[in-house]
């Protein structure tokens, strides 16, 4: 936020350059910039951004957000070049990643995908099928769909997905 292109900004929205699994089965302990190298043809999600937020601001004019990718408020928002951007979400706008960007490892392998899920959403028991059908349909968005794959996310969610 200290670059002169940020002078007339309050909030940077920094876009996310997202990768797919690359047909990557389980974790490998290897630099996920070398496990991931392709980035994912699936284009929302290129499209999401992280805002970075000047310091010392009143945010008492700042409104409540339930996304981590948008700041809903009166900010004055510039995309990572230090235009201004017009409204409040995200995907409004086109992309940028000239000067800077956020690898994203959205996925990771069919496996990490889905322990983290079953960690971030507790119990995998208790979870609705609703909440199952909607991770599976996520992870083969952005990722190539495989009877292993398939088999994987089967035996950790167990269900029975056709």
């Amino acid at each position: 936020m200290e670059h002169p292109r940020f002078n007339n900004c309050e909030n940077a929205k920094i876009n996310w350059r997202t990768y797919s699994d690359n047909e990557q089965l389980d974790f490998i302990d290897k630099d996920p910039a070398k496990r991931f190298p392709k980035v994912t043809k699936f284009k929302f999600e290129n499209r999401h951004v992280k805002p970075i937020i000047r310091g010392r601001l009143n945010y008492t004019h700042m409104g409540k957000t339930y996304s981590p990718h948008s700041m809903y408020n009166n900010l004055i928002s510039c995309s990572e070049s230090g235009k201004r951007i017009e409204g409040k979400l995200y995907y409004n706008y086109p992309p940028e990643k000239k000067n800077a960007v956020l690898n994203h490892y959205v996925t990771k392998s069919i496996r990490e995908f889905a322990i983290k899920k079953c960690r971030t959403l507790g119990d995998v028991e208790s979870l609705s099928k609703w909440v199952k059908v909607y991770l599976f349909d996520y992870f083969f968005k952005i990722n190539k769909k495989s009877k292993k794959k398939v088999d994987i996310f089967n035996e950790i969610f167990h269900t029975n997905y056709k």
